[in-house]
């Protein structure tokens, strides 16, 4: 795939009714279903299940002891969901973000710094200019998922930019990673055919 045209979806991303009519990919619905369901899951075996052992299968040892072991073990499962809990929460942030950011963030142009990768997997440092003319930069590691291949990216090219006006050195995203995870709403390509993602080449 040919590097992106910059230019063009950035007139396009500017051209379509405001809030931008995007809603999340389908399978990010799955995703937050899944993190959900295996925290609980999680909670359940390592906080529960030991918890209810302790009471049950300890009774052979000294009342101390017991406690000991029944809490070390919760506490050390607590840890465990704890951390799986964060990466959850890290991911639906980085949804929520994604499909903020396709509706409502200002749309920029953002330069590459450094890109180092291939078409599966690229680490890339950008900068790009806000609203307020102030100079932001970030690196950011993006990998394809399934099938799709990422474009060829060299240092000096520009791609769009989305960014949250007010926080723009917390919350901005390259294109490239915002589409991964939002298309537009099928009523809003059912009524205009002009509004179809415009191809990148």
């Amino acid at each position: 795939m040919e590097p992106l045209t910059t230019d063009a979806l950035i007139q396009w991303l500017n051209t379509l009714p405001y809030p931008r009519p995007f809603v999340w990919q389908r399978y990010v619905y799955w995703r937050r279903a899944i993190y959900a369901l295996v925290t609980l899951l999680m909670l359940l075996g390592f906080v529960g299940v030991p918890f209810f052992n302790g009471l049950t299968q300890s009774r052979g040892l000294e009342p101390k002891d017991r406690l000991f072991a029944t809490w070390t073990t919760i506490i050390l499962g607590a840890f465990i969901v704890y951390a799986f809990a964060r990466v959850s929460f890290n991911a639906t942030k980085m949804f929520d973000d994604c499909k903020w950011l396709a509706r409502f963030g200002a749309v920029g142009e953002a330069t590459l710094l450094w890109v180092l990768g291939n078409d599966k997997a690229v680490s890339i440092t950008y900068s790009f200019w806000d609203i307020h003319g102030r100079e932001r930069q970030r690196e950011v590691y993006i990998a394809a998922e399934g099938d799709y291949q990422l474009p060829r990216l060299a240092a000096g090219d520009t791609i769009p930019v989305l960014f949250d006006p007010h926080k723009s050195d917390q919350r901005n995203q390259l294109w490239l990673e915002v589409t991964r995870y939002v298309r537009l709403s099928p009523r809003v390509q059912a009524q205009h055919p002009a509004a179809e993602r415009p191809a990148m080449r």
